[in-house]
């Protein structure tokens, strides 16, 4: 096990979150048969619906960039960091130039992250905090997106379904309205036995205990102390499961837009943020435990809600 703790001392701040996601299909309606035998289980999880699109992640990252974009147009982006695990054919250098010439960013510095899976997110915060901390810049726009090309869209683990789709946000030294991100851990055990219910579960719990402890170490609050938990668009058995590996409670897990959008990799957490704004269901200093999942990684996250100054 690995636990990378980040440094707090780099003001940092999540705003203008937008996300871009496929057709809403009914699970039993999925074609190619494969959700076929799982339908009910899906139900039973509180997943109905997939999300499906045609298009190449880079199309949908350029997408929901554009519109974090034009929610902030006082925000100069100074750099770029783009992550996605879909094999598209191309090259990643010009998956990479699909995205930034579709959002119009023909002239911005651009890191690619990937590796984490559904955990991108917290490896790309992890990026664009960096980046701030070391660079010259002011404001990161942070793009994930991916999609299903081949295979099943049923994740056993999750007890959910992969849908297609992208989600951004803004990453920036100042406050313009929306989360501070006050921790950061991850944790990687790359040799986890996955066939072995017991083992693994045990093996998860701890790397996750592991990573949110050091995520919150040095706040005067623990996780059970905040409004809401957010991960993944997980069945709702997983999702109390990393609920008490993080030391939160059923009643604080937040995941609003599982039911209609399914699993879309690692994009869930921004996805369900902007449902979290949309809903108004917040107030001025609420704190957020947040926890981005892969089958071998896990990223703690500790925030707070900064409203927008008017």
């Amino acid at each position: 096990m690995a636990v990378h703790p980040l440094p707090v001392d780099v003001e940092c701040h999540l705003s203008a979150i937008r996300f871009a996601v496929g057709r809403p299909v009914p699970v039993e309606q999925v074609a190619g048969g494969s959700l076929a035998g799982n339908g009910e289980t899906l139900s039973a999880e509180g997943i109905d619906f997939c999300r499906i699109d045609e298009r190449p992640p880079a199309v949908m990252a350029a997408e929901t960039a554009r519109a974090t974009l034009e929610a902030a147009p006082e925000v100069s982006v100074g750099a770029v960091v783009y992550c996605t695990d879909t094999p598209t054919g191309a090259t990643p250098t010009m998956d990479m130039w699909t995205f930034l010439e579709g959002a119009g960013l023909v002239d911005v510095s651009a890191t690619a992250v990937s590796g984490g899976a559904c955990g991108n997110l917290g490896l790309g915060l992890a990026a664009a905090r960096g980046i701030l901390a070391t660079q010259p810049v002011d404001a990161v726009l942070l793009v994930t997106s991916d999609a299903v090309r081949d295979g099943t869209r049923f994740n056993p683990d999750g007890l959910t379904v992969m849908s297609d789709g992208a989600a951004s946000c803004l990453v920036t030294r100042q406050p313009f309205g929306g989360f501070r991100l006050t921790g950061l851990s991850s944790a990687t055990q790359l040799d986890i036995d996955m066939n072995r219910g017991f083992n693994q579960a045990r093996t998860m719990n701890r790397n996750i205990g592991q990573a949110v402890r050091q995520a919150f170490a040095g706040l005067d609050h623990r996780p059970v102390d905040c409004r809401h938990f957010v991960t993944a668009n997980y069945g709702t058995t997983p999702r109390s499961f990393l609920a008490m590996a993080a030391g939160c409670r059923p009643a604080q897990i937040l995941t609003p837009t599982a039911r209609e959008v399914g699993h879309c990799f690692s994009a869930d957490i921004l996805i369900n943020l902007f449902a979290l704004l949309a809903e108004g269901d917040i107030r001025p200093n609420d704190r957020l435990c947040m926890l981005a999942t892969s089958r071998r990684s896990w990223h703690a996250m500790a925030a707070d809600y900064v409203p927008e100054k008017r």
